[in-house]
């Protein structure tokens, strides 16, 4: 059994406990579930969800499987969430996908901050970050990059996901060697105004995968 923000899950159908009431999905949303619960806190694509709800299945009606996808997780809100309206559990980023989120790792991440009095702010309505009270100007991709980053802080974005999100559609960044450079010198830019050293990094590079927001 897994738990994850309050929420029990077995690896069966009916093997799901929602804050000490028993809940029952049908079988590819408690999949679906799994993979998110699994991946908690990572910002994950409906294009990666739907490969691992329906791996293994026939392939129709693959082209409607973003529409899917969202039906799937609207039904799991309306069993998990205290309110589906407000989901606090699933939240989705328009346009990138869904992340589960667990709430106490995310709530430990701010006390190590606080303990190490170390403070990054960011503003995205004026695209600028605050680092120990200095105000850094961002680039409108930049601060698009940053606030993905973030949202996954510890966890892997994806070359794939983080082209995604600056040029609307997910490229093969390992064909499409434009885009990766264009990302790569976007990325040095950013963690060049945020202070990353060899010694001390903020966005560390998972080689061949994508970044991730180590902190400090």
């Amino acid at each position: 059994m897994m738990e994850v923000s309050g929420i029990c899950i077995g690896p069966w159908v009916g093997q799901l406990v929602v804050r000490g009431r028993e809940v029952r999905l049908g079988p590819l949303e408690h999949r679906l579930l799994i993979f998110l619960m699994r991946n908690a806190n990572t910002l994950l694509s409906k294009e990666a969800i739907a490969a691992e709800t329906w791996a293994g299945r026939n392939e129709e009606g693959k082209t409607n499987r973003g529409y899917l996808v969202s039906m799937h997780i609207r039904r799991i809100r309306q069993a998990i969430e205290e309110d589906s309206e407000v989901p606090r559990l699933i939240v989705n980023r328009y346009g990138l996908g869904y992340m589960f989120v667990d709430h106490a790792r995310g709530i430990q991440h701010r006390v190590e901050e606080k303990k190490d009095s170390f403070s990054l702010e960011l503003d995205r309505e004026r695209n600028e970050v605050r680092i120990r009270g200095r105000e850094i100007h961002l680039t409108t991709s930049e601060s698009h990059l940053l606030e993905c980053l973030l949202n996954s802080a510890g966890n892997v974005c994806s070359d794939a996901l983080l082209t995604k999100l600056l040029w609307g559609a997910e490229k093969d960044t390992q064909t499409d060697i434009p885009s990766r450079h264009r990302l790569a010198s976007i990325m040095h830019n950013l963690r060049d105004k945020l202070g990353d050293t060899a010694r001390r990094a903020l966005i560390e590079r998972v080689w061949k995968v994508g970044y991730r927001y180590v902190g400090h």
